[in-house]
């Protein structure tokens, strides 16, 4: 991921930004009695460099779905931001799933890099059905839209959610610096409670500006971009940890946390550091799991704490 990389860190000043006011309104909209959960996913399974780590040394590359399942419960699925899966392709991850797993495809480039969104609702109505056969194991869509796309566009953005099927469930990231003024994040922050749509909330070096502490549904994604496991990569980490917990007493239902490093192969490290952190200061129950050893038997559940 190149967006907001800096080939150096150590003079960027690190800080979470205050938690929203508002959020405790708006959690306080689904009251439940369910056991929260916690998803941890890397950004894709064709990762060859885990062999003999996190994947067994001599693996095929059929086998990559089934054994990166083993290990995450979730994952950002950029394969669907390129083209849209057939039918078939969709039942088949499915079924390479544990029933815990949840996908979250990045919607199509076509649809999310659109000059007008209006004009390819139907693609996005196509790439949501086809989704729909990965059944109970779809997560959120997340729209990642480009730099380009700006305040300007928000009736656009409202007339394209307007179409969402209500089995859809969308997740929405803006990277054009106006969003983050106040008058355009607050009118974006209502357009997507609204809708019933959640924030993606990214946190990354060079880009301090769109990092934000603010929800708008009972769930909610966080991309951690970190820095070759920089030791600013654990301290932020440290600091999620703590903003997940009060999120989850607050009543967060769903949180799926996905783990970026510059080398593929340093991303289970920093998901791993992440689930024993949470674990180590939840005291009260979360559905979540981390990574196994691979001769390790393996309930298909989620770990409860």
């Amino acid at each position: 991921m190149d967006f907001g990389k800096l080939e150096n860190v150590d003079n960027v000043r690190f800080s979470m930004p205050i938690d929203d006011t508002d959020n405790a309104r708006i959690l306080n909209k689904f009251p439940t009695h369910k056991i929260p959960t916690i998803r941890i996913g890397c950004t894709g399974w064709s990762v060859r460099e885990w062999s003999g780590s996190i994947y067994p040394q001599k693996i095929a590359t059929s086998d990559f779905p089934k054994f990166y399942g083993k290990q995450f419960s979730t994952i950002e699925f950029n394969t669907t931001h390129y083209r849209t899966p057939e039918i078939s392709d969709c039942e088949r991850w499915h079924d390479a799933m544990p029933s815990d797993f949840r996908f979250a495809p990045k919607m199509l480039q076509q649809v999310s890099h659109a000059e007008n969104l209006n004009s390819v609702i139907d693609l996005a109505k196509r790439f949501y059905y086809n989704l729909s056969f990965l059944k109970d194991k779809l997560g959120p869509i997340f729209i990642q839209f480009p730099p380009t796309f700006s305040p300007k566009s928000l009736n656009v953005l409202e007339n394209f959610l307007k179409h969402t099927p209500e089995y859809i469930r969308l997740a929405v990231e803006v990277r054009h610096p106006t969003w983050f003024h106040e008058k355009n994040f607050n009118a974006l922050k209502q357009l997507l409670e609204n809708y019933k749509c959640s924030f993606v909330i990214s946190d990354v070096s060079g880009r301090r500006d769109i990092l934000h502490s603010s929800l708008t549904q009972s769930y909610v994604l966080i991309r951690f971009v970190g820095n070759s496991l920089h030791p600013t990569d654990y301290q932020r980490v440290d600091w999620w940890c703590k903003r997940i917990e009060e999120w989850l007493i607050l009543g967060l239902e769903e949180i799926y946390f996905f783990s970026h490093q510059p080398e593929n192969i340093k991303s289970p490290i920093m998901a791993e550091y992440f689930y024993e952190k949470m674990k180590s200061i939840l005291n009260f129950p979360v559905e979540m799991r981390g990574q196994i050893s691979l001769e390790t038997p393996k309930n298909d559940q989620l770990s409860l704490f």
